[in-house]
């Protein structure tokens, strides 16, 4: 841990807290760390803060949407990301769905491919 500490240029109890005492930690920790580990830092983020996110209810409405869309973007600012000049094709929507653990019923499945 006191390697990794030096290599991502973070202070040690920073690093064991992240890991060990559940907290959150900051974007810029986790590209300093990102890039000590020779990853990408949405990898890291992903992992920092997968099951912290709230499910959304069978019934998604509108609100629920707004509110899932600002999140999205929110976090991009946090991560110093910009929305893209391109609108993403359905295929890169659909993957980027699919890794952010959306699910289809199985009727639906056999037509994602």
């Amino acid at each position: 841990m006191n390697h990794l500490a030096d290599l991502a240029s973070i202070p040690q109890p920073r690093l064991r807290g992240a890991c060990f005492k559940g907290t959150c930690p900051t974007p810029e920790t986790l590209r300093k760390l990102a890039r000590a580990m020779g990853k990408n830092h949405l990898e890291l983020y992903t992992l920092a803060y997968e099951g912290r996110v709230d499910k959304l209810p069978e019934a998604v409405n509108e609100e629920n949407l707004d509110a899932l869309i600002r999140d999205l973007f929110e976090t991009a600012r946090e991560l110093g990301l910009s929305a893209p000049q391109v609108r993403p094709s359905k295929a890169k929507i659909r993957k980027a769905l699919i890794e952010l653990g959306f699910s289809a019923d199985e009727a639906t499945n056999s037509k994602i491919v």
